[in-house]
């Protein structure tokens, strides 16, 4: 006996359609034993038939009934609302300790106890990104199993003040599509800035581009999580010894969080670029049309992109190191001119033996022992040459700055 999906048509129907064939159209399934054996097997794909509302009324309750615990989560359904769901609770906690400590002590004593707290804090979140990122990296969309998402729906009461201001209910609205350059400013309160400047209608179907967009981002963000905890912050009143390396290993895991990153970034891209399809899409190639990603993307984006990830991941790797010439400029130059004539920065060797004092390293800048001969081995990395040809092009004032960093937060 086989029922085939039509087009559209829902799993937990299918399974309804077996159910009733088998028990009430005389098919060859007569031992009532075989049929309950059958209704048992059907069961996962009976669970598809509850979809997550994540919708403004909804939120809060759908939210509070989804397992705490990944392990226990039974559908893809679920796991995209446990993401959605779980992100948003460790950004509530973040500012709701943001606003409880915004007024500690400069006294020596409180400023220990603030940031004895603070990396209590820290740790938190680094635990809850652990575990929805583990849920993403195990996640794998088949066709109709994405949610379609609202995401100015999600109203939720950040700061713990029991009301929901204006610029909470609208934090994870989406900016409207275009070239604007990147804005760092307070959150409004006024309803007009997001009815001007937002998408509040703008609606996401989920595919595999989607989940692997949100895996890149949460291995760049915990990366960052360990290179802070990393490190003990004492008093600034301390002396330039306030920074002192506290856990190694936290670096080392925070380089094996930033080479999976990137490497994402780059089976994204090359996801995104696949995609045939053209309904309600996040992130888009050229081709789509029907996307609410707030900044256009063409195929020299695309090119420059992949070109990036080509540098970035050996470097990262230790394949390549970063040697500079003579006419290399801007942060990335400068580092790399720390290493002798014919040698460039390794960027594991920096990870594996992180600076015990970087205010220190700051103000000596030695890097000596963190370069390697440029050789067969290790070649210099193209990064800079790049980077310069992509600066030659691009608009080299504040704006043009803020385009470029708009895009790069946004495309990660």
């Amino acid at each position: 006996m086989k029922t085939r999906l039509r087009a559209g048509q829902r799993p937990a129907f299918a399974a309804r359609t077996v159910l009733r064939n088998a028990f009430f159209q005389g098919t060859p399934m007569k031992s009532s034993i075989v049929r309950i054996l059958c209704a048992f097997a059907l069961l996962p794909s009976l669970a598809f038939a509850t979809v997550p509302d994540l919708s403004a009324a909804n939120f809060a309750s759908t939210c509070a009934t989804l397992p705490r615990e990944a392990r226990v989560l039974k559908n893809n359904a679920e796991r995209q609302a446990f993401v959605i769901c779980r992100d948003i609770e460790t950004l509530q906690a973040l500012v709701r300790f943001g606003k409880a400590s915004a007024n500690f002590s400069q006294d020596p004593g409180e400023q220990r106890i603030f940031l004895k707290k603070l990396r209590a804090q820290l740790v938190d979140s680094r635990e809850r990104l652990q575990t929805v990122r583990r849920v993403l990296q195990q996640m794998k969309l088949q066709p109709g199993e994405g949610l379609l998402i609202q995401p100015s729906q999600w109203q939720v009461d950040l700061d713990g003040d029991g009301k929901l201001d204006t610029w909470e209910k609208y934090a994870f609205a989406i900016p409207k599509r275009g070239h604007q350059p990147l804005r760092l400013q307070a959150p409004s309160n006024s309803p007009g800035y997001y009815s001007t400047r937002y998408n509040l209608e703008a609606k996401i179907r989920v595919d595999q581009s989607d989940i692997l967009w949100t895996l890149a981002y949460h291995c760049f963000v915990e990366a960052l999580l360990e290179i802070v905890l990393a490190y003990h912050f004492e008093s600034p009143r301390s002396g330039d010894d306030w920074i002192v390396l506290y856990e190694p290993e936290g670096m080392r895991r925070a380089h094996g969080l930033l080479v999976s990153g990137f490497k994402t970034s780059e089976s994204m891209r090359r996801s995104v670029l696949a995609e045939t399809d053209d309904e309600h899409e996040w992130i888009s190639n050229p081709k789509q049309m029907q996307t609410v990603f707030p900044l256009p993307l063409d195929q020299q984006d695309f090119a420059i992109w992949g070109q990036l990830m080509s540098h970035i991941i050996p470097l990262f790797e230790g394949k390549t190191v970063l040697a500079a010439g003579g006419d290399a400029g801007g942060p990335l130059g400068m580092v790399a001119k720390l290493c002798p004539p014919q040698h460039g920065l390794s960027v594991p060797t920096f990870f594996r033996n992180p600076p015990e004092r970087p205010l220190k390293l700051v103000e000596k800048l030695d890097l000596s022992k963190m370069c390697q001969p440029v050789g067969k081995k290790t070649p210099a990395s193209g990064l800079f040459e790049l980077l310069q040809a992509y600066a030659r092009r691009a608009d080299q004032s504040e704006r043009g700055a803020m385009f470029f960093l708009r895009h790069l937060l946004w495309v990660n």
